[in-house]
Order: C-alpha cells, then structure tokens, then sequence
C-alpha cells in the first residue's frame, strides 16, 4: 500500500528527531519526494530549513556533501547537521529556487557547470 503523498514515514518521523537536536521545528512539510532522497521542508520561529534524508545505501555521500558546502560556502546551503550512518542532513535555507528536473538539457548542463565552480 502507497502512503500518501505529504504523510510521513517511520524514516522521516527518525530523522525529525535528529534534526530536532539543533533547532525548534513547527511544522515539516515533504517538498520532494524522489528516489534517491525526500526532502522536508522546515518551518520555525527563526526561519526555514531543510533536511534531506537519502536511503541507507547512499548515506555515505553526506558528509563529502557536508564538506563540499563549507568548501563553497558561498555556492552552496550552509549545513547544519549531518547523520551519514541514518541519512539525514540539515541545512539551512538557501533562498534560492529548487532545481526544475523538466529543465531544458541545456540548463541542467549550466546548472551542474555552475554548480562545480
């Protein structure tokens, strides 16, 4: 049986616990649901967040990612908290626009170029 769509997993439900361990959440809310990560929206008092939770079998690519934002902090969402052994990461909101999949081929290439700056 499929769940829901916005309805939360015994995984999501784990991982607002982490990230309970470093801010005050209000309200989450799924904001993509993909086969290689969810992503949960996080409301507070003192802005948004986000935390992106991967399957067991890529949470190792985490902490690389959580090197990669401090590297380029100026490129890339400042992480909050990392789980690599559950597949939790939190970050903080980055006031951009989230990535358009249906994106012309073009754009996507740019995007990654952009991205590896």
């Amino acid at each position: 049986m499929e769940r829901p769509q916005n309805s939360l997993s015994h995984q999501d439900e784990a991982a607002l616990t982490f990230a309970r361990r470093s801010l005050v959440v209000d309200n989450a809310e799924l904001v993509s649901d993909r086969p290689w990560a969810r992503t949960l929206r996080l409301s507070a008092s003192v802005g948004a967040s986000y935390l992106k939770i991967v399957p067991p079998h890529q949470a190792a690519v985490l902490s690389p990612i959580a090197a990669l934002a401090e590297r380029f902090a100026q490129h890339m969402p400042r992480v909050l908290a990392v789980d690599a052994t559950q597949g939790f990461m939190l970050s903080a909101d980055h006031g951009g626009q989230s990535l358009n999949y249906g994106s012309p081929p073009e754009q996507l290439r740019e995007i990654g170029r952009a991205s590896c700056r």
